[in-house]
Order: structure tokens, then C-alpha cells, then sequence
């Protein structure tokens, strides 16, 4: 998936599009469980872009960043903020 996810950047970015990475960490190929938070932001978003996004936004990364607190590793919590920072919701 990584070709053709690198293939859609480079071509979509010069284009003026605002394009994502999500990376699934230790998950293989499988689909999260719970769907992926980037692509359901960029659908509510999408969906509605007149609708105030500013709560579930703040809710959505002050949870998210609590959670990548408790990582034991700080290469990992690296990993996660910089994961973070591609969200539509940031």
C-alpha cells in the first residue's frame, strides 16, 4: 500500500490538494477495528464543512494526547505526535 499511498501524495499535492499519511502501526494490513479518526474527521468535515468542528476537535486530540502520554517509549510518543499532526482535526 505504500507505493501506491506515496504515488497519490506526489501527485495530488502539486495539484493544490491537502493529502494525509495514516499509519497504522503493528497493524499489518488490517483495517483498524474501530475505523481509522483521520479518515472519519476528514469525512465530517467533508460531509459538512459549515458545521463547527472546534469541540469534537479539541476533545478528539486532548484524549488522543493522553493516550500517547502513557506510551513507555518516547520513540514511540514521537511517532504517535508526528502521526498526530497529519489529522484533518489539527
Amino acid at each position: 500500500n505504500y507505493p501506491f499511498s506515496l504515488r497519490a501524495i506526489t501527485f495530488y499535492r502539486p495539484l493544490g490538494a491537502r493529502t494525509t499519511f495514516e499509519t497504522w502501526h503493528d497493524r499489518g494490513h488490517s483495517f483498524p477495528p474501530r475505523g481509522s479518526p483521520a479518515l472519519k474527521q476528514w469525512l465530517a468535515i467533508e460531509a459538512n464543512p459549515n458545521a463547527k468542528h472546534q469541540a469534537a476537535a479539541e476533545k478528539w486530540v486532548e484524549t488522543r494526547l493522553d493516550e500517547i502520554k502513557t506510551l513507555p517509549d518516547l520513540v514511540d510518543q514521537w511517532v504517535a505526535l508526528r502521526d498526530l499532526e497529519g489529522t484533518p482535526f489539527l
